[in-house]
């Protein structure tokens, strides 16, 4: 999928590798989990499959690359935009521990349950900071990005509500489990 977010950038112009890492820390990665350290390899991985194309040139004594998407890699991208789009499954490492909840003791439970509660928070501040950021210096930002930070906001304040509520509804003691 790293393919894909590199030639989704470059649809929109030509871009130097750190640009790209830098555009995916502040959207890409916050929805879709990308190795920022797979970018390189990515890139190599394009260019010798014909979908961008480098120019180099030397800045300061250093070799810049920047990458343009070729017309092949504008059609494959444009290709794997209009398929369909498969149901993602949802990896999420708390649902995970709350399913294996019987091997550890209740106040270890609910420890865990408020320290997540604690990260949650945190970042939904984050992300709305960041699209706070987004409304004051770019107010012609992208409509359609705009909308998926703003499905990411949403997304983990559900995800705070409902662990929060399994927690105060003491989801994290059993029938019959005394505190």
């Amino acid at each position: 999928m790293q393919d894909k977010i590199i030639l989704g950038y470059l649809m929109q112009r030509e871009r130097t590798g750190y640009e790209i890492k830098k555009q995916m820390e502040m959207s890409t990665t916050y929805f879709f989990n990308t190795s920022l350290g797979c970018i390189f390899p990515a890139f190599k991985k394009l260019e010798k499959n014909r979908l961008v194309s480098v120019k180099r040139t030397v800045e300061g004594g250093r070799t810049k690359k920047t990458y343009s998407v070729t017309e092949k890699g504008k059609r494959e991208f444009l290709a794997w935009l209009g398929d369909e789009t498969s149901i993602a499954k949802i990896k999420d490492e708390a649902l995970l521990k709350i399913f294996f909840f019987t091997q550890l003791p209740a106040e270890g439970r609910e420890r865990m349950l408020r320290d997540y509660l604690e990260k949650l928070d945190g970042f939904i501040e984050h992300l709305a900071d960041l699209r706070q950021f987004l409304i004051d210096s770019m107010p012609d930002y992208d409509y359609f990005r705009m909308t998926v930070l703003e499905f990411g906001i949403d997304y983990y304040q559900f995800i705070r509500r409902w662990f929060g509520d399994y927690l105060t509804g003491g989801g994290c003691r059993p029938a019959g489990e005394r505190r």
